[in-house]
């Protein structure tokens, strides 16, 4: 894996990006590892994946494609890799960064692109949400909106589900480490889908991959009927 690690691309820049067919893989950066090779290995069919890093970190986890980010500008590389991806991956987390991303997101995204990953509990989650709609009203406030594309209500993002099995509530002794995923209809509607643990007992590897395997199998699809990504206003052409 170390190996692997030292030969994956580190790119020193985005700008080739928005003329190929991209994943943006967006994570609070102290979630960097947990997953990160079986996402790429679920996601990729559907483009390159890119994950964006800060200055001096290590290497990327296997299968990524990394690029740093600007000390002094890190949005506005951002909010362009955004707009022209495929789909994008983010990770969901109460941290400003992560906040200001999502709210991104929303704004510039075809909501059926957006597949918000959720690995943390139900507390920080909640705090993730409190933290986005307090983010999204700052910034209708302070920044500009385009005439010709409006800003888009804030979708509500779905209470934290409790596990469950066989239609009652159950608490097993361990836990996915991906809790679940959020999806969006094309008007934004939101679905939690939770990964419920399908055993008390901790399967070993093979089980474990079938279980995650078979509990994406609805997002990957939905992805599947994408067309291409359309070209959107880059941030400098929304707020001109």
């Amino acid at each position: 894996m170390r190996g692997g690690q030292r030969c994956a691309d580190v790119i020193d820049s985005f700008d080739p990006l928005p003329d190929s067919r991209y994943v943006l893989y967006l994570r609070p950066f102290t979630n960097d590892v947990t997953l990160a090779e079986a996402l790429v290995r679920r996601f990729a069919r559907f483009g390159r994946v890119v994950a964006v890093g800060r200055p001096g970190e290590r290497p990327p986890p296997v299968g990524e494609v990394r690029g740093r980010l600007p000390r002094d500008d890190w949005q506005g590389p951002v909010s362009a890799l955004i707009a022209g991806a495929h789909v994008v991956l983010m990770a969901a987390g109460p941290g400003p960064g992560t906040v200001w991303e999502f709210t991104e997101a929303v704004r510039l995204l075809d909501p059926t692109r957006l597949v918000l990953l959720i690995y943390c509990d139900a507390e920080t989650y909640d705090r993730f949400r409190t933290a986005v709609a307090a983010e999204y009203r700052r910034r209708l406030v302070t920044e500009p909106q385009h005439p010709d594309r409006p800003w888009p209500a804030l979708p509500p993002l779905p209470d934290y589900p409790g596990l469950t099995r066989s239609g009652r509530a159950d608490r097993p002794r361990w836990d996915l480490v991906l809790k679940g995923v959020i999806v969006f209809a094309p008007d934004w509607t939101a679905t939690f889908t939770r990964f419920v643990p399908a055993t008390r007992r901790l399967p070993g590897p093979r089980p474990l991959e079938r279980l995650v395997h078979h509990a994406l199998q609805p997002v990957l699809a939905q992805l599947d009927g994408l067309g291409s990504a359309p070209r959107l206003p880059s941030r400098t052409e929304l707020h001109e």
